[in-house]
């Protein structure tokens, strides 16, 4: 019998569906390592006539098996319309992937919690697990080998540091399911999944706000750089601003990203 390489990587009870799949198909099955931008991927080269699917080995087995179903449809829907092109993720895609999931959920292959959210899912399947926020949390709960101190983003409070492949940021502001968050050390803006997980860094203080000036009052001071304005009032895109001490008056963009003060003399 061939060596059916996905059997380490998936629930005992679900291999035996799972393999039958896989003899079935004519297609060639990888584990592949740990990729950024995908849980897995299938490929046809139509020069070969040859089906390729492959599946990202560090994932949990709940998660690879969804990823291993996933592909599977990818590829029996590619057989049955080779003569129309199709939506990689419409109607076709969608019905034939809850087809194949049926009998995981007949074989109570999946905890009640993740069950549950799951064929909820199913309903109307996303293009990944990943874009699938209620989908993406449950089956991170199954997440094995996660340090103590890696959370979701969007479980931190606002002003906190943390780590992401490798660099610092700290977190800013929510922007519906992502996160503003600024790069410690090169101050630089970026926006991250809410669903990402990053390792929390200890701070005796919460880091202080950051906000545009255009989401300032007037009356409001803040903090540019080392130097201390107050909003005096608005000129379309920019805010006519006066430096404490000086009383000097300044034409700040409304995009410039200032650290919001009680008090002209409080700073950090």
């Amino acid at each position: 019998m061939p060596l059916f390489v996905a059997e380490p990587y998936i629930p005992a009870a679900a291999v035996p569906y799972c393999r039958a799949l896989w003899n079935e198909g004519a297609f060639a099955l990888r584990i592949a390592r740990s990729r950024r931008s995908k849980l897995g991927d299938y490929r046809y080269d139509p020069a070969k006539n040859q089906h390729f699917i492959s599946v990202n080995g560090n994932l949990n087995p709940y998660q690879f098996l969804i990823t291993y179903i996933h592909e599977i449809a990818h590829f029996h829907v590619q057989n049955r319309h080779t003569h129309r092109p199709v939506a990689p993720h419409g109607r076709e895609w969608q019905h034939c992937f809850a087809q194949l999931m049926q009998p995981l959920l007949e074989l109570d292959i999946f905890p009640s919690d993740l069950r549950d959210v799951v064929v909820t899912s199913l309903r109307k399947p996303r293009a990944s697990s990943c874009t699938d926020r209620a989908l993406y949390k449950a089956l991170q709960a199954y997440d094995a080998n996660v340090a103590p101190n890696e959370v979701l983003l969007e479980s931190l409070p606002p002003g906190s540091f943390f780590t992401f492949r490798k660099r610092e940021f700290r977190w800013l502001e929510r922007r519906r399911t992502r996160i503003l968050v600024q790069d410690v050390h090169k101050k630089r803006n970026y926006v991250i999944s809410g669903l990402a997980r990053v390792a929390r860094l200890d701070q005796q203080q919460p880091a202080p706000l950051m906000l545009p000036v255009s989401r300032t009052a007037p009356g409001d001071w803040f903090l540019l750089g080392t130097r201390r304005f107050q909003h005096e009032q608005q000129k379309r895109t920019r805010f006519v601003c006066k430096e404490a001490g000086s009383g000097q008056r300044y034409s700040i963009h409304g995009d410039t990203w200032v650290t919001p003060l009680s008090t002209p003399t409080d700073a950090p």
